[in-house]
């Protein structure tokens, strides 16, 4: 049977700093992961594997909400029926939303398995920024085998291969804010975080746009 670990930021020896660049829209941060889980083709055992989602809650009297969502799978794909457990919908065939706003859904998760078959796992991530009190929400992604057991990693708690401290109301997260690990049991699994596709979109955009604006007011100025 499953165990699961509750993650409590505020009890975790992370030395995570927080809040430093504006979210991408008010209360909303987004960010984009990519697992390479190519290294399970060779475990010897525990196939088939389970991702898992987990949203938190430390001692916020707001609440918030993570949408996981835009899943793909290189050589593979989800399988089988998400377990739930809390304030969980959807699954990883469409997408999924995590809400701990209900205090008595302090600990919320979602796990489903994917084809042994898989090599990368990837989607969007998009979470309000709401956290209050003194203990932060927390949004993680773990991996655990057929048997229940997780795949160990190399973060402070252990278990987590994606971990983020979730914004107190009136700050933002960045990307810096996003932790991530690596297994060492079986090792090879790793996960990366990026900025949203859109993100970046939006921020080349507007450089064009400022880029645009300059080179025409340089052109007013030599024509006066």
């Amino acid at each position: 049977m499953k165990t699961t670990t509750k993650h409590y930021i505020g009890l975790l020896a992370l030395g995570l700093a927080v809040f430093a660049a504006p979210a991408v829209k008010a209360g909303t941060f987004s960010f984009h992961i990519d697992l390479n889980v190519s290294a399970l083709l060779s475990a010897s055992s525990g196939a088939p594997f389970d991702l898992d989602f987990q949203l938190n809650r430390g001692d916020s009297t707001i609440g918030n909400t993570v949408t996981i969502s835009n899943f793909s799978f290189d050589n593979g794909a989800a399988s089988g029926s998400a377990t739930v457990a809390g304030g969980v919908t959807g699954d990883m065939n469409s997408s999924i939303v995590l809400n701990d706003s209900d205090s008595a859904n302090g600990f919320n998760e979602i796990y489903q398995d994917f084809s042994g078959t898989t090599t990368g796992i990837h989607f969007d991530v998009v979470t309000s920024q709401s956290s209050t009190g003194t203990t932060q929400d927390a949004f993680s992604v773990q991996l655990y085998d057929t048997n229940g057991n997780v795949v160990a990693t190399n973060a402070a708690d252990g278990m987590s291969l994606v971990l983020l401290p979730i914004a107190f109301s009136g700050s933002s997260n960045s990307l810096s804010d996003v932790s991530t690990f690596s297994s060492t049991s079986p090792s090879g699994v790793t996960a990366s975080a990026i900025p949203e596709p859109s993100t970046t979109a939006a921020l080349f955009g507007g450089a064009a746009v400022m880029l645009v604006g300059l080179r025409r007011f340089t052109q007013k100025r030599k024509v006066a």
